[in-house]
């Protein structure tokens, strides 16, 4: 901002267990593997996103490039979810945050569009609608 802060928004993609499964100690020995493993998917190129581990983001594959390096020791650390600022949670901010209204105006800006009055109140429809249906 003009003010010198920074921000980042980020999306959230989690892991989820239930206690409905067929097999819970199953399900527990597969989560701890794939949580052992996590750092492959970023050795062998099969990921983009920022990991959350610091054990990865320490790799070389990380710190040796700046904007990896700039990316997880500058931004990850002030990001937060779109609906971070809401009182408590509820259904819908999941549509905020990873519904089509907001992924659409992502995808325009990185297309390069330049009108941001039009994308944002594209947005603020968009948003509206799942908000107020």
């Amino acid at each position: 901002s003009v003010s010198g802060n920074k921000g980042a928004a980020y999306w959230i993609n989690p892991l989820m267990m239930f206690k409905t499964t067929a097999s819970q100690q199953s399900s527990e020995a597969f989560l701890a593997h794939y949580l052992d493993n996590l750092h492959l998917f970023w050795e062998q190129g099969l990921n983009s996103d920022l990991p959350v581990n610091k054990s990865i983001t320490d790799l070389p594959l990380f710190q040796n490039d700046p904007n990896l390096a700039r990316s997880i020791n500058e931004w990850q650390p002030v990001g937060k979810t779109i609906a971070a600022r809401a009182k408590y949670p509820f259904g819908a901010l999941n549509a905020v945050d990873g519904g089509s209204a907001m992924i659409n105006m992502l995808q325009k800006v990185l297309q390069g569009e330049s009108n941001s009055r039009a994308l944002l109140e594209e947005l603020q429809v968009g948003l509206v609608k799942v908000l107020n249906p």
